[in-house]
């Protein structure tokens, strides 16, 4: 019991055995082939951009995710990214906007002309 104990504080503090570094390794590539798969199967069915970006921010949670499989020292540079992701939901929405006061001024001229309609 002891050896067990004193074997699992060495695995707590982070002393790697080489059988360890291996089954993480394969791990790894295991982990690795799968999210390749899901993200090439899932961006073939897609259909839209909408349903791609889905999958591509599925692949990118996965493969980002934190783990003993991140190589250390691993800080994947996101900010692109971030900032393209910024600038397209920030059309999306001057978009949305754009549309959302067109119908409520279209519906406000209408109001106004079925009032001087009624007025006269």
């Amino acid at each position: 019991m002891g050896a067990e104990a004193a074997r699992r504080g060495r695995r707590a503090a982070g002393a790697d055995t080489p059988r360890r570094r291996v089954t993480v390794a394969n791990k790894t590539l295991a982990r690795v082939a799968a999210q390749r798969a899901r993200l090439s199967s899932g961006f073939a069915k897609a259909r839209t951009d909408r349903e791609r970006l889905a999958v591509l921010c599925d692949a990118l949670r996965a493969a980002s995710a934190p783990g003993s499989h991140q190589p250390p020292g691993t800080q994947p540079s996101f900010g692109p990214l971030l900032a393209a992701l910024r600038t397209a939901v920030a059309e999306l929405h001057q978009a949305q906007e754009k549309h959302a006061r067109r119908v409520l001024d279209i519906e406000a001229r209408a109001r106004r002309r079925r009032e001087r309609k009624e007025a006269a």
